[in-house]
């Protein structure tokens, strides 16, 4: 039988190791948890995001997820919505995140924070303009 302590570590151990980016805020928008992946996605070390608010992290960003939070912390969940522009990772370049952003809720059902995942999806958005851009090649052919 799994204790709890190897249940938390294995947790722990997956979140960490997750191929999309996770993180936990709490209901004023700083970082309580971070894995490695966000915040390489952010180009700041996971132990420099605890503590601090989104708004200090990716303040590029912040004005697009801020709106979205407060919906959160009023209970709605969002899923894939896109934020866009630049982070300290890529200063030069405009990215797409593809985001979920749920609400955590304590044992009475009190919304104590919010739960984020996170997928860069900058690559498959400029696929996807270059295809649209393409001539039609059937209708060249007619």
């Amino acid at each position: 039988m799994i204790t709890e302590m190897e249940q938390s570590e294995q947790l722990a151990a997956m979140y960490d190791a997750s191929p999309i980016g996770l993180a936990v805020l709490d209901r004023e928008l700083r970082y309580v948890r971070i894995n490695e992946h966000l915040a390489a996605l952010n180009g700041i070390a996971a132990a420099d995001h605890i503590g601090r608010s989104v708004q200090e992290v990716i303040p590029d960003l912040s004005a697009q997820a801020l709106a979205a939070f407060e919906r959160v912390l009023a209970g709605e969940e969002i899923r894939g919505i896109e934020l866009i522009g630049p982070t300290a990772a890529r200063p030069d370049r405009t990215s797409v995140w593809r985001q979920n952003w749920v609400p955590l809720r304590d044992a009475s059902g009190d919304i104590v924070g919010v739960a984020v995942s996170c997928e860069d999806v900058s690559e498959e958005r400029r696929a996807q303009r270059a295809v649209v851009a393409q001539p039609d090649q059937h209708r060249a052919r007619g």
